[in-house]
């Protein structure tokens, strides 16, 4: 449906070329003519404004179609960029899986299916190289896609112009020349009326903005004076509260002076009390003493009147220092609550700080968004006036465009043939793909089907390889199994045969060779013997070994308890000195405050004296603890040091023993490997784990190697 349309599209346009033309002919013929040409001439130009119409309207439905094809092509280009990526992903999967297996694969060992790999390899990369020529394929036909999309709306906006112009002209249907003239200059004197009116309203439009601004300014500056009013009523507020502070702060001072007044007015008043009193006791004492020396009736009685008079003296005292000490107490309550209004009127003060802190960091805002939106109207303002400019720019534009509007019809067909063979390249380009797209994924199945054989046969390879290596492994040993028993069979036949021949001959010869067997048999037996012995000895260096292992374990823990032990011991000597340093600080002013009430010398004397011997006793007790810390510091450091070289000696010891094992391992294994060349038919079993010192160990192995020379040249 769609290459008919198209087809029909084309056929009218050159259709109407074909008419245009022979038009102009008639019109060149008919010149001479009279008023008759004109009316035909009407008709023709009639005609013509409706095939133009017509043709711009198929041109319309076939864009129109043609954005439909490119949504649905990009659909598709997007679906295959999807599938690419996947096959992108498994590429790289299946190339990684590959490398790993290479990686594990053994260095030495060389599989048949080499050349197949690199085969699978040079495949994989072809694929890979084709997959890129295609993304840059798709990628280069989306942006020719998006140019031809920004030609096609460009083109669209002047179409839309000249269609409505036309339209108006069709519907009109002019007679004549001069008819055509006048419909000429009506039309554009309504388009400039049209401008005008259109520049009209987008100036009310304008107003009306600048109106809504405005009342927003309006409203803005009611705000600020508001937060102004508001602000300065702050500021009076913040300046009352300053004045309360200080009158405040007045009154604390006036109060603390006066109580400090009262203080010591009532230290001196219990001062002056107690030392009434202290005399009173004097003179009551020596009255007592008087009248117990004179035994007399009157004065007891006279002295009990001044005990009484006394103790009602003392009474009263009692009771004008309890006036004295409630006074105080309640000038204190006064303060404190002077105190508690000072602390609130402060607080006040914070808070309207705090407030007009915040209204001035509102003020700056205000004041830069107001900066901010007369920029903003001023831009509107220029934007405005561009807008005039460019629709007077427009409109010069259009006047234009009415006059190239008969060249822009005659490249539209053109145009769209072009577009249709642009669409059929697209479609076989498409088609390309799909058929390449097919293409990769059956190669990408061949591909797996190929690794997924490659993998069995690898993993048959390699079980045969561990069967056929098992396989030889066996043979191996049942050969050299069966020579051994072959090459001890010929020996002992050889043996006998010698001895069966030179047995007559050779007495003297077989006696010393038996001697010296006997000797090597008895060495061999030693040997055993030593070994068993070193074997002993191995196990109690190793029992040795592991004690002192256990008790650098336990001297080690018992040197981390001992040391936690001290540092908690260190801690409560400091919590201790901190304690005593206290206690001695509140004794102190203790002393002080009592030589600041009491006035008697004997008292004040004694106590600094005792307090002298406490500091003595104290620094004495500091020192001693001192002397104790500094003890278990130079004991811990040296229990570290004594423990670090310990261990130390205990490595270096281990390191030897060590050495020495392995030592005799080695020299063990030498003496089972010669014992056993010695004695073919196994019957001394000397075990490999054994100790032995290298000198005694070159000697026997002189001995030994000496020994078999002896033999080997009897025997040849």
């Amino acid at each position: 449906m769609e290459t008919s349309s198209e087809s029909e599209s084309f056929g009218r346009s050159r259709g109407l070329r074909s008419r245009g033309r022979r038009s102009g002919r008639d019109r060149e013929r008919s010149s001479g003519s009279g008023t008759g040409s004109d009316v035909r001439a009407a008709d023709t130009i009639s005609q013509k404004i409706s095939s133009l119409a017509n043709t711009l309207q198929d041109t319309s439905r076939n864009l129109t179609k043609v954005d439909r094809m490119l949504g649905q092509y990009r659909e598709h280009t997007d679906d295959q960029a999807e599938a690419m990526a996947l096959l992108r992903e498994n590429l790289e999967d299946s190339i990684s899986q590959l490398q790993t297996k290479r990686l594990s694969r053994v260095n030495g060992v060389r599989t048949p299916s080499a050349s197949t790999l690199q085969t699978s390899d040079l495949e994989i990369h072809a694929f890979h190289q084709s997959l890129r020529d295609l993304c840059s394929d798709h990628q280069r036909l989306s942006d020719d896609l998006d140019r031809e999309i920004l030609r096609r709306n460009r083109y669209l906006t002047g179409y839309d112009t000249i269609l409505l112009f036309l339209l108006f002209l069709h519907s009109c249907r002019p007679v004549g020349r001069a008819d055509l003239e006048k419909e000429l200059l009506e039309l554009r004197a309504q388009v400039q009326r049209a401008s005008v009116l259109g520049e009209v309203e987008e100036l009310k439009r304008a107003l009306d903005c600048k109106e809504k601004e405005r009342l927003q300014l309006s409203l803005q500056v009611k705000v600020q004076d508001e937060k102004r009013v508001h602000s300065c009523v702050l500021s009076t507020l913040q300046s009352r509260g300053l004045t309360e502070k200080r009158e405040m702060e007045a009154l604390l001072l006036e109060s603390t002076k006066s109580r400090d007044d009262l203080k010591t007015r009532a230290q001196q008043a219990v001062g002056q009390w107690r030392a009434k009193c202290r005399r009173l006791q004097r003179e009551v004492e020596e009255r007592i003493r008087k009248n117990v020396l004179k035994n007399g009736t009157k004065q007891k009685e006279s002295s009990h009147a001044q005990l009484k008079s006394l103790s009602q003296q003392s009474e009263s005292a009692c009771r004008e220092l309890t006036e004295v000490l409630g006074r105080l107490a309640q000038r204190d309550e006064e303060l404190h609550r002077r105190e508690v209004e000072l602390m609130e009127a402060r607080q006040r003060l914070l808070t309207l700080e705090q407030e007009n802190r915040e209204e001035v960091h509102q003020q700056a805002a205000i004041q830069s968004r107001l900066k901010e939106e007369n920029q903003t109207l001023e831009e509107r303002v220029e934007t405005q006036s561009r807008r005039s400019q460019r629709a007077q720019d427009v409109q010069a534009e259009l006047q234009a465009s009415l006059k190239q509007a008969t060249a822009a019809n005659a490249q539209l067909s053109l145009r769209l043939a072009e577009e249709e063979s642009a669409v059929r390249e697209l479609k076989r380009s498409n088609a390309e793909l799909e058929a390449k797209l097919t293409a990769l994924r059956v190669e990408r199945v061949a591909l797996g089907q190929q690794l997924q054989l490659e993998r069995e046969i690898h993993q048959k390879e390699l079980d045969s390889v561990k069967a056929t290596t098992e396989d030889s492994v066996m043979k191996k040993e049942q050969i050299s199994d069966q020579k051994k028993k072959q090459s001890t069979k010929f020996l002992y036949k050889i043996i006998k045969y010698f001895f069966k021949m030179y047995a007559a001959s050779d007495k003297e010869l077989r006696e010393a060779l038996q001697i010296k067997l006997d000797r090597m048999k008895d060495e061999c037996d030693k040997l055993a013997a030593q070994l068993s012995t070193e074997e002993e000895s191995r196990s109690l260096l190793q029992r040795k070994y592991q004690l002192l292992k256990q008790q650098l374990e336990d001297r080690r823990r018992a040197s981390e308890s001992e040391r936690e032990r001290l540092e908690n011991r260190v801690l409560q000597v400091e919590a201790d000195q901190e304690a005593v340093l206290t206690a001695l600080g509140e004794e102190l002013d203790a002393a002080c405050r009592i030589l600041a009430k009491n006035e008697d010398k004997l008292q004040v004397f004694t106590k600094l004296r005792w307090l002298c011997e406490e500091v003595r006793e104290h620094d004495a007790k500091a020192q001693r603890w001192k002397k104790q810390h500094q003890q278990t510091k130079d004991q811990l450091k040296a229990l570290r040091q004594s423990r670090d070289s310990e261990q130390a000696v205990l490595l270096q010891r281990l390191h030897q023993q060590e050495k020495l094992l392995e030592a005799l391992g080695r020299h063990s294994e030498v003496s089972a490997h010669t014992t056993r060349r010695l004695k073919p038919q196994d019957e001394l079993h000397i075990t490999s784990k054994s100790k032995l010192s290298s000198a005694k160990y070159q000697k026997r192995k002189i001995e030994i190697s000496l020994s078999l020379r002896d033999f080997s040249e009897a025997m040849s």
